[in-house]
């Protein structure tokens, strides 16, 4: 160490880094490169918070992942991003493609009107012609006042922009006649264009601009392969004749239906065809396309989102003229053009080839540039490295003739400095020990300060904080004790909410010296208030003048509120014990007297409540032996339950009056969870009783009613079903075997064709009537009785409606009463009526069940179902005594109808009729 405090050795120091001059010089000049890439950074984040804020809505007429509009969106948000942020672009893909029926516009729009309700963009911008055509019919009316900016539409006319003063955007014009130039001009020879193209409505548009361009080459033929499947365009490019190219514009889907990536149809297209393939648009190349004069789908957004700008920065849309011409560029698949024998030197001045082989240099460019780039470093190192090596050399030489004159000046100043620094250390101890004695006295006051719960300060004569602690800074809503002091200029009027109450607080104290307990409001940070408690002690210098106040704040804030909120409590009790209607009396536990009432209680029992209060509950009750079982009866409710509940009680009034009430009670417990009362509430329901016995009686007319109209309806249909067999079969019958005679003595006359149409109809009425008699009273329900009869409702319904019907019975038939074996029967048929004529089922299953106590019937169908809450599902049946009678024919019968059903998942229905009716 001593070699370094020579002066001669500090002097070559300077000169040593002379060395490394240049390794600074380098230092410098990357930090001077890293803040002009930083000002780079910074001026694009300038630039994007000129639209910060503004939300953009995109609108794509295809899906995510179709290569065009993938390279639209690319685009946009290449210029878009920088300027409104990715946070406030939003995007919407309509996937016309596959879905462009009017009912789903329609549905979309409605979706959009509910999604962007609270998100209203500042701008749309819309992609192709589908997209184009949406916000042209739904624009106003989901964005309304909303500019519009257009791309990727074919032949945008001004006329498609009438009554759309907020439109403007960049017309897709492709190049198609500089495509065909080029073309023509790489295969002179050329006799026949054999043009790809789809039937979509961009497709059509294109096709027809072909045809319009395609007089100006009389020198060759076109060929449109449209109106074909991809397979039959596919054969057709296998055979193609000499001298002829193929025009690829895009093919997304075929006449079939089916859909195509644009790289799956261009790949598919190449792949057949064995002559050259061009085409307009870059995104088929790298896919078997030669190239040609191509537009660009990013170069279609990026012209929309300059555009967009231009609207955002305060330019009016109609003062923006549509945009036609977007550039193509002249770019061509070195790979195509070397299968079909294109020489690159034919290509037209300014063409971009893409896929060109690379040389060894231009492969390996970045490796050669790197080791260049070490070798220069190494080399450079090495020759710092030199530099410094010899000055060291020299510095060292001279560091040798001054060591032993600096060794004899250090050893005798190290004696001096020995002597020096035990005198040092005695003072350093003496110092210490009394640094560490106040240290701790000062650790253990600021501890106390800084970790007291309530809040501490100082403040001096003029109303201004000298020291505040954490707790109280905390309290006052400041993030510490140096922002209070800083906020609270004068404490008088900037945190006491009363002034006048803080100086008449330091007039007593100056006048008493302490102040204990004094309460006050103050002013928090955010301007809240809160409550406090403040005790405070005046401090006086040697002359008797006030110097500062040390106080001691607690804040009190929630006792005041508990205190407020207990009397609010108290005041809403009161007042709903005042105006409660059913009569409530507290009860002591102990004594059993009654400690407070309502006025309803007075009102009820006809006592005043001065005639109650502390009293025994026992005169409210009918007599000794009613009260002690409710006292009993109470007490062990409490234990299971925790409350009482009578729904029918006797009770006294004070006139003597017995009245039926409904009784409850529940205990009110002290602190040690003791019981120390009860509150009882009564209410009258003797007018309640009356209402139900009245009810129950017109139930069991109505039941007895309903039973008569059942009986009753199947009596007129068993006499019409004899009527129809007796009368009317036996007619029909007799007609027949009439007719029959007849046409005997016609046969081989020209009355026999129609005799026998006669006798054909006269066959069917005698069908109709014999079924229209088994269906208005089966004989077979009072023969063979009600599992007969399902099951033979079953096969006819799946007869007559094609219907899957799969009928079971569980347990053994039971005789059953007429009126129950007929209601059974009616449902079932009720219910096959309307899944005919609502359920669109296929397939209906039918199980009978009994029990020893009722008879189970469910009618299941796989049918459409629908929502129990939102469908009445006997709406229907309620013009007649169909269904309907039959479901309040079965509750009348003590029996239930249970209906479930779920959208898409059919409907079951279940009956249940007890057997003892």
């Amino acid at each position: 160490m001593s070699e370094t405090m020579d002066p001669a050795d500090r002097g070559e120091g300077r000169r040593a880094p002379g060395g490394l001059a240049l390794g600074l010089r380098l230092l410098i000049v990357l930090c001077c490169l890293l803040m002009v890439s930083g000002q780079a950074v910074w001026a694009q984040g300038g630039g994007a918070a000129g639209q910060g804020g503004k939300k953009v809505l995109i609108i794509h007429s295809y899906y995510k992942g179709f290569l065009w509009t993938d390279e639209e969106h690319l685009g946009i948000t290449s210029v878009l991003a920088p300027a409104v942020g990715m946070e406030n672009i939003y995007v919407e893909y309509l996937d016309s493609k596959r879905f462009y029926r009017d009912d789903y516009l329609v549905q979309l729009s409605q979706v959009f009107r509910k999604k962007y309700r609270s998100y209203r963009p500042d701008l749309v911008v819309v992609t192709d012609n589908n997209a184009f055509d949406f916000i042209r019919r739904f624009g106003e009316e989901l964005f309304p006042g909303t500019p519009v900016v257009f791309c990727g539409v074919n032949e945008a006319r001004a006329e498609d922009l009438v009554g759309h003063p907020s439109f403007t955007g960049v017309s897709e014009e492709a190049d198609l006649k500089g495509s065909l130039d080029v073309a023509l001009a790489l295969q002179p020879r050329t006799q026949f264009i054999h043009v790809v193209n789809d039937s979509t409505e961009t497709g059509q548009i294109v096709g027809n601009h072909l045809r319009v361009l395609a007089p100006s080459y009389p020198q060759v033929r076109f060929v449109f392969l449209d109106g074909l499947s991809m397979a039959e365009i596919l054969a057709q490019l296998k055979t193609l004749p000499p001298h002829s190219i193929v025009f690829h514009t895009f093919f997304s889907r075929d006449v079939t239906g089916r859909l195509f990536e644009y790289k799956q149809s261009m790949e598919l297209v190449a792949g057949a065809a064995q002559v050259p393939v061009f085409g307009a648009w870059d995104f088929n190349l790298g896919h078997g396309l030669a190239g040609g004069m191509l537009t660009s789908g990013a170069a279609q957004g990026e012209a929309a989102a300059r555009i967009a700008l231009r609207v955002m920065a305060g330019e009016r849309p109609a003062d923006i003229p549509i945009q036609r011409e977007t550039p193509g560029r002249l770019i061509f698949d070195y790979n195509a053009l070397a299968k079909f024998q294109i020489p690159l030197a034919s290509l037209p001045k300014g063409s971009q080839v893409i896929n060109l082989p690379e040389s060894l240099l231009i492969r390996h460019r970045n490796l050669l540039v790197t080791l260049a780039g070490t070798v220069v470093l190494l080399v450079t190192i090495i020759a710092i490295l030199s530099a410094n090596i010899s000055r060291r050399r020299q510095a060292e030489e001279d560091l040798l003739k001054y060591q032993v004159h600096l060794e004899e000046l250090v050893q005798q100043r190290s004696a001096q400095l020995q002597a020096a620094n035990q005198e040092l250390k005695r003072d350093f101890a003496a110092l210490e020990k009394t640094q560490s004695a106040l240290s701790q006295a000062e650790s253990k006051l600021r501890s106390i300060f800084d970790n007291a719960a309530e809040g501490i300060y100082q403040s001096n004569p003029e109303g201004r904080f000298l020291t505040v602690n954490p707790a109280l800074a905390r309290m006052a809503g400041y993030s510490g004790p140096e922002a209070m002091k800083k906020g609270v200029r004068d404490l008088r009027r900037d945190f006491y909410v009363d002034p006048g109450l803080r100086m008449a607080f330091e007039a007593r104290l100056t006048g008493e010296g302490e102040v204990h307990g004094h309460e006050s409001q103050v002013r928090r940070m955010d301007g809240s208030t809160i409550w406090i408690l403040e005790n405070a002690r005046a401090k006086r210098n040697e002359r008797g003048e006030l110097e500062h106040i040390d106080g001691i704040i607690q804040d009190i804030t929630g006792r005041r509120r508990g205190e407020e909120a207990l009397r609010n409590s108290q005041e809403i009790l009161n007042k709903t014990f005042a105006s409660l209607l059913d009569a409530l009396f507290i009860v002591n536990a102990g004594e059993r007297t009654i400690r407070d009432c309502n006025p309803a209680t007075r009102q009820l029992f006809g006592f005043e409540r001065e005639e109650l209060l502390g009293r025994s509950a026992r005169i409210l009750h009918v007599d000794e032996a009613s009260y002690e079982t409710l006292e009993a009866r109470a007490l062990e409710a409490f234990s299971e339950k925790g409350f009482l509940h009578l729904p029918n009680f006797q009770m006294r009034r004070k006139n003597g009056d017995i009245f039926v009430s409904e009784l409850a009670m529940m205990p009110l417990r002290g602190k040690d969870g003791l019981m120390t009362s009860w509150v009882c509430v009564v209410r009258d329901i003797t007018e309640q009783r009356q209402m139900e016995a009245k009810l129950d009686l017109t139930r069991r007319k109505l039941r007895a009613l309903a039973a008569e109209l059942t009986l009753l309806e199947e009596k007129e249909r068993r006499t019409i079903a004899t009527q129809l067999h007796d009368q009317l079969g036996a007619v029909l019958a007799m007609g027949k075997v009439k007719v029959a005679t007849i046409l005997q003595a016609a046969a081989g006359t020209p009355f026999a064709g129609p005799l026998e149409e006669v006798q054909a109809l006269i066959g069917e009425a005698v069908n109709e009537t014999r079924s229209l008699t088994w269906e208005l009273s089966p004989p077979i329900l009072y023969q063979l009785g009600l599992s007969a009869a399902v099951e033979w409702l079953c096969e006819e319904n799946e007869k007559k409606h094609h219907l899957a019907v799969r009928f079971s019975q569980v347990g053994e038939a039971l005789e059953i009463t007429e009126e129950l074996r007929f209601l059974v029967f009616s449902a079932v048929r009720e219910l096959f009526l309307n899944i005919v004529k609502h359920a669109e089922a296929k397939q209906v299953s039918v199980m009978l069940a009994w029990t020893e106590e009722s008879v189970l019937c469910r009618v299941q169908d796989d049918g459409k179902g629908f929502v129990m809450s939102e469908v009445e599902p006997l709406r229907e049946a309620r013009r007649s005594f169909g269904l309907f009678n039959i479901q309040e024919r079965v509750a009348e019968l003590d029996g239930r109808v249970e209906i479930t059903s779920l959208p898409g998942e059919g409907t079951t229905v279940l009956l249940v009729l007890p057997l003892g009716i």
